[in-house]
């Protein structure tokens, strides 16, 4: 692999000024997120030892196979899931102190704080939580209501199907509208809202007074 960005780097994509890299794993039935580095060779290499874990020796990687001969002695009595938590762990996000799961950071508090990008935005809080696999299950479920199928989440997609009907339903209600999806709910408010919290669009807009009232699960939700 040649380091200039200008060359294809399997599994690698730029993503606010890092480098983050995903495999699509076919047992999941998903695409799983390895980490987020700051230079492009690193991310090529995560996905590479994960490529060679996932599809075997022959599998077309982005460096010579010959460059990671010490770690494919012992993948044979790791399983998938702890390498890719040892991926991740070596990640530039993770390094800082922060999580190995996508979309969450180590509060100062102590607990677990999740959000979310979104494309031409700012990144929208979805709460402080005890358990980090808690914050990682509720960036998941706002990325499968915007991203439906093509969200790349720290889980299983079979565990969000709540999520993916909430996201059909809201698709169709575009459709139906002619609109894009923040105006179709309305004003800012209740976009972030909904990518928090769920529900249809009518439900949505009938909320949208109620602002200052709790809705379900805000209890362990820090703001």
């Amino acid at each position: 692999m040649n380091s200039s960005t200008a060359d294809p780097v399997d599994g690698v994509k730029s993503v606010s000024m890092r480098w983050e890299a995903h495999i699509w794993v076919k047992e999941l039935g998903r695409q799983v997120y390895l980490g987020g580095y700051e230079h492009e060779e690193h991310a090529a290499e995560a996905y590479d030892v994960a490529a060679l874990k996932c599809k075997g020796f022959r599998v077309k990687t982005n460096f010579d196979a010959d460059r990671y001969s010490d770690l494919t002695e012992c993948m044979d009595s790791i399983s998938l899931e702890e390498l890719i938590m040892a991926v991740r762990r070596q990640s530039q996000g993770f390094s800082r102190g922060t999580s190995a799961y996508r979309g969450v950071t180590h509060h100062p508090s102590g607990r677990w704080e999740a959000r979310i990008g979104i494309p031409g935005s700012k990144h929208i809080y979805l709460g402080l939580f005890n358990q980090e696999k808690e914050a990682a299950q509720a960036y998941d479920r706002a990325l499968v209501r915007l991203r439906g199928m093509a969200a790349a989440t720290n889980f299983a997609l079979s565990d969000y199907r709540l999520d993916l009907a909430e996201y059909h339903k809201m698709q169709q209600a575009v459709l139906q509208s002619d609109k894009d999806l923040p105006a179709l709910l309305g004003n800012g408010h209740n976009y972030e809202r909904w990518i928090k919290h769920g529900s249809g669009p009518d439900d949505v807009m009938t909320n949208s007074n109620d602002s200052d009232e709790p809705l379900p699960g805000d209890s362990q939700l820090c703001y």
